[in-house]
């Protein structure tokens, strides 16, 4: 008699083979998995870096267009600072102020109020020091920027001086 042969594959196969298929998708999540987190934290930490130096450089340039620091209105040597500025627009008088506002920096020229800093990243520090000098003024500012990393809140410290120009003039 001849024993036809059957075709197809046997159930210890068929185990084997979706043990091993099983195996090798799992390791392809978690490499996924480590490379989203990787890519999370990078991306993160690339917005902060973009947010602040935005933010500085709108600070440099608007507290170098100032000819005198409201000493009223402002606070220095406070981690919740606040900093007015009088300046010229060619014409009028203009006041400038940053401020810290429930975790935001805001920018307001003559009582129009701009948001300076992203809602998902907070500002726990806005320290402004003020260096006075015979011929001019200048501030240093100092701010803390909190945002979520791939393993937590990251905080980042963001430092600068300025020199009023218009100070000296």
């Amino acid at each position: 008699m001849n024993k036809q042969k059957e075709l197809g594959f046997s159930l210890v196969e068929l185990l084997v083979y979706l043990a091993s298929m099983t195996v090798v998708l799992l390791a392809l999540s978690y490499v996924l998995a480590s490379t989203y987190g990787v890519y999370t934290k990078l991306a993160s930490a690339s917005r902060a870096d973009r947010s602040a130096g935005t933010l500085m450089q709108v600070l440099a340039s608007e507290m170098r267009s100032g000819a005198t620091i409201d000493q009223a209105n402002s606070v220095f040597n406070s981690a919740q600072g606040q900093l007015t500025i009088d300046a010229f627009d060619g014409v009028d008088e203009v006041e400038k102020v940053f401020t810290l506002e429930s975790g935001r920096v805001v920018y307001s020229a003559d009582g129009n109020e701009t948001f300076m800093t992203p809602e998902d990243i907070q500002v726990s520090k806005f320290l402004f020091t003020q260096i006075v000098t015979d011929i001019s003024y200048a501030v240093r500012y100092e701010m803390d920027l909190t945002y979520q990393g791939g393993d937590g809140p990251v905080t980042k410290t963001y430092a600068g001086l300025v020199v009023l120009r218009r100070s000296y003039e």
